[in-house]
């Protein structure tokens, strides 16, 4: 009984401790603003790493993905240059 008690009481107060919900309308300016070059960027470094907030794991994970992308397309460019290298070396 005690332990149900507990975790009731943690369920609680991890309520209480969430950020206020995103509305529809914060997500559409979230967006916006992504969609936007260069503020893109800067937009996501003072979400993930200044004060939390409910975009704080966003920006966190969208910078992940980001990351993941630039190198797949680093790893593409260089395969392809030394693709064509070698290609156009034979002749």
């Amino acid at each position: 009984m005690v332990s149900l008690q507990n975790e009731s009481t943690g369920q609680q107060q991890y309520q209480n401790n969430r950020y206020p919900e995103m509305t529809v309308g914060n997500w559409v300016v979230t967006l916006l603003l992504l969609a936007i070059p260069i503020v893109n960027l800067i937009m996501l470094f003072i979400w993930a790493f200044g004060d939390k907030s409910a975009k704080t794991t966003f920006a966190k994970a969208y910078l992940i993905w980001t990351a993941i992308g630039l190198a797949l397309a680093v790893i593409y460019i260089v395969f392809v240059v030394v693709l064509l290298g070698a290609t156009l070396g034979e002749f």
